[in-house]
């Protein structure tokens, strides 16, 4: 699939030409409830969009991975601004981002968990300006909540929540011929399920990521469990978050591992050679956590609606319980993963998948019931629908219909004339050709209906 860039390479100011400011990198994962396709060919990084996501495709994944392909994305800068972003200059190795301010919005396709869509700001903005502990940007519900969020996230293209895919990525119809690239943003976000989570939310992934985010991190991780401002700020977004700092790192994660504020200093490069995927490797973790609620509503559904459902729609919901089984062994192979050194990119995921242990535990067993109970019921009702042909069209009922006629034949010839023999003649010869008839078409559908009930 082809990429859609939105503006050429820019070129890089030079040294002493603006002044530099200290950046930050604000980012926002959005899987997107618009179901599965073959994903493309893998393409090369896009250099001229550093430092973000498209610039930075893993050249390779381990087997705990699938890596998540690019399918489009739209590229702005700021000219005249000049930012440097990454390690502090005097850090050994360093290589920090030198260049102006801008912002990126890319459209990925993660194997076996659907679309992400992923909006990165690179401004001078302090650190803490998108994650405070008095308010949740994937809060569904609340002015301050996750409308506001993508509103922020979507203003530099001059779009709001209210736009759709196809506003952000023109064109994008002819490739994605899907009804829900015409819908708005903030519908075909992914929502977690009633049943899994305390407050209604959006799945996704908020991620902070500053030269110097010392403070910035204190304050998520010191804020007040309770009291009047506590209170006050979940009356206005739900729940308060609780915060918390791994050892031995200076990054604030989220209690439910949906937000990370995290401080270049302490916690590793990012324009370097050893950070520059961190986020990239974040993609299909957002993917795949979003599609366990998405697949508890689905195959939730089916179950209250298996009486209704007919053959085909049976073997539909069967194969999303195939798709919902393989998604719970890849979240099964990145919870079980090691936590690995800060050197390696992938060292972020493994801190949000133990924040978000609990319940992605808890939802994996939800859902891994659900399958098993849609498996019995669906199957159930296949076999039920199958039996329930009507008897006429049965070959084994046609033939003892047809044997009936001509016996009935045979007898008449005895004791009716000639008239009427020939009339009960035509009668057999009717029948058998339709018996003929109905046998070729089952014998030529039982081994499709063999395949499909395998499937």
């Amino acid at each position: 699939m082809m990429r859609i860039p939105a503006s050429a390479p820019v070129a890089r100011l030079e040294p002493g030409s603006t002044p530099v400011r200290a950046a930050v990198l604000k980012v926002m994962f959005l899987p997107l409830d618009i179901g599965e396709r073959p994903v493309p060919p893998p393409v090369p990084a896009v250099s001229y969009a550093e430092p973000f996501l498209p610039a930075r495709i893993a050249g390779g994944t381990d087997y705990l991975e699938r890596p998540a392909a690019l399918l489009a994305f739209r590229h702005r800068t700021e000219p005249g601004t000049r930012l440097t972003f990454g390690m502090p200059a005097s850090a050994a190795h360093s290589r920090p981002y030198d260049g102006p301010a801008g912002a990126c919005a890319s459209l990925w396709e993660v194997p076996g968990a659907g679309p992400v869509l992923v909006c990165e700001i690179l401004s001078a903005d302090p650190p803490g300006g998108v994650l405070t502990w008095h308010s949740d940007p994937l809060f569904d519900g609340a002015e301050t909540g996750f409308r506001r969020t993508l509103d922020t996230f979507l203003a530099p293209f001059g779009i709001t929540a209210d736009a759709s895919l196809v506003d952000l990525f023109p064109r994008l119809d002819t490739r994605l011929p899907e009804t829900e690239v015409y819908r708005p943003l903030a519908q075909v976000a992914v929502r977690t399920a009633p049943f899994l989570t305390d407050e209604p939310s959006i799945e996704g992934l908020v991620v902070e990521v500053a030269g110097d985010g010392r403070e910035a991190v204190r304050r998520l991780v010191d804020c007040p469990p309770a009291g009047v401002l506590a209170e006050a700020a979940a009356r206005s977004c739900g729940r308060l978050q609780a915060w918390h700092r791994p050892a031995a790192t200076d990054v604030a994660v989220r209690g439910d591992g949906r937000a990370l504020l995290l401080d270049l200093v302490t916690g590793g490069g990012y324009v370097g050679a050893h950070g520059r995927e961190m986020l990239y490797h974040l993609i299909g973790w957002a993917g795949l956590r979003a599609q366990l609620h998405a697949d508890h509503r689905r195959l939730l559904t089916a179950l209250r609606r298996h009486e209704t459902l007919d053959p085909g729609e049976i073997r539909t919901a069967l194969d999303d319980v195939a798709r919902a089984r393989v998604r719970l062994v890849e979240l099964a192979l990145l919870s079980a993963e090691a936590r690995p050194a800060h050197t390696d990119p992938t060292w972020v995921r493994t801190l949000l998948v133990a924040s978000g242990a609990e319940e992605v535990t808890a939802a994996r067993a939800a859902v891994e019931e659900l399958c098993d109970a849609a498996e019995r019921v669906l199957w159930q009702r296949l076999h039920l629908r199958s039996t329930r042909r009507s008897r006429w069209a049965d070959p084994k009922a046609m033939a003892a219909a047809a044997t009936w006629v001509v016996f009935v034949v045979a007898v008449t010839a005895f004791t009716a004339s000639t008239q009427v023999l020939a009339g009960a003649a035509i009668v057999a010869v009717a029948a058998g050709a339709a018996l003929a008839f109905v046998e070729s078409v089952e014998r030529r559908r039982a081994p499709k209906q063999r395949r499909r009930d395998r499937r």
